[in-house]
């Protein structure tokens, strides 16, 4: 238990560090919406140009960067002291990470930043950062840093995939 505990604890507070950065940086989900409101009729052209699609790939890229490495920091500290972790330990790892990093977005959800975002969208955000947080988790432990190839070509289709879901996000809500 106190396991599971480290690795939400972790995966909030990673999901802190990606809002920080992207409020830093001015590319926060809030402000993508908000510009979002000023393209609905446009959204289809003005998304798929570099000025709409970068701030996205940029968003999901400060996002999967901060995962990937807040669960190798994770797995660097605390691997060792419990061994080997079995299958259905690596499948909680992950699925507890992601959990913790989507219920900071989330709770922002419920707290009335984005009201509108309830239901399939809560659902769905929960569902992609525990796939990401699981894609990483067993890239991590069967291939260890030395694959750097294999590291950056799954971190590089996880900026995709989130870059997909969040246009999808755009122009389906």
């Amino acid at each position: 238990m106190r396991v599971l505990v480290t690795v939400f604890i972790f995966g909030l507070l990673a999901a802190f560090l990606a809002v920080i950065i992207e409020i830093v940086t001015s590319i926060s989900p809030l402000a993508l919406k908000l510009d979002s409101a000023h393209h609905v009729g446009l959204a289809s052209q003005y998304w798929l140009t570099w000025q709409g699609l970068l701030p996205l790939v940029l968003l999901a890229g400060i996002e999967e960067s901060i995962r990937l490495l807040f669960l190798r920091q994770y797995f660097l500290r605390f691997r060792t002291e419990e061994g080997v972790l079995s299958r259905a330990e690596k499948l909680l790892v992950g699925i507890t990470f992601g959990i913790g990093f989507s219920s900071l977005e989330a709770f922002l959800i419920l707290s009335g930043t984005e009201l509108r975002l309830v239901g399939r969208e809560l659902l769905g955000i929960i569902m992609l950062h525990t796939a990401m947080s699981l894609l990483f988790t067993f890239l991590l432990l069967k291939h260890p840093a030395r694959k750097r190839f294999v590291t950056f070509s799954i971190l590089g289709c996880a900026i995709i995939l989130h870059t997909l879901y969040n246009l999808g996000i755009l122009f389906f809500s």
